[in-house]
């Protein structure tokens, strides 16, 4: 993922999943869930709208994987 939308990716980290840093300091976190069979998402925006942009692209993408 380089891009949501018009936010443009920061940076990447991997320590606990995979956590989405964005140049206006936004962020998400997709990771699995240390006690139930899932994965959870986390959200951290700059505004409902940004929110919205990044929700989007996150459930995009687990509708692309789960058609595979």
């Amino acid at each position: 993922i380089k891009e949501f939308g018009n936010l443009k990716v920061k940076s990447v980290n991997t320590i606990e999943g995979a956590k989405y840093l964005f140049d206006d300091g936004s962020w998400f976190l997709a990771r699995a869930s240390g006690t139930e069979p899932m994965a959870r998402v986390y959200f951290e925006t700059t505004s409902d709208k940004v929110l919205e942009i990044m929700k989007t692209g996150v459930k995009r993408i687990i509708d692309e994987a789960c058609q595979k």
